[in-house]
């Protein structure tokens, strides 16, 4: 996208948001380019502990390595 067609979005009234592309937050490729096999088995911590609320616009609830820990998802679109 050009600067210029980024600011005529950001100037209509009916957009609510504009969600920059995701970046790699790691420094090596060893680093994000694991493989599902190689990592440990991953197991729901007790019902006991405590919740933690996370707000994120890009959660994928059957993501492998979340997915055993992730309580609830909701999508609010507005």
């Amino acid at each position: 996208m050009t600067h210029e067609v980024l600011e005529f979005l950001l100037e209509l009234e009916t957009l609510k948001e504009i969600d920059l592309p995701p970046q790699r937050a790691f420094e090596r490729t060893a680093d994000y380019n694991l493989r599902i096999s190689r990592l440990p088995e991953l197991i729901s911590p007790p019902e006991e502990n405590c919740g933690i609320l996370v707000i994120d616009s890009g959660v994928q609830r059957d993501h492998p390595l979340i997915a055993p820990v992730l309580g609830e998802t909701d999508v609010f679109p507005d």
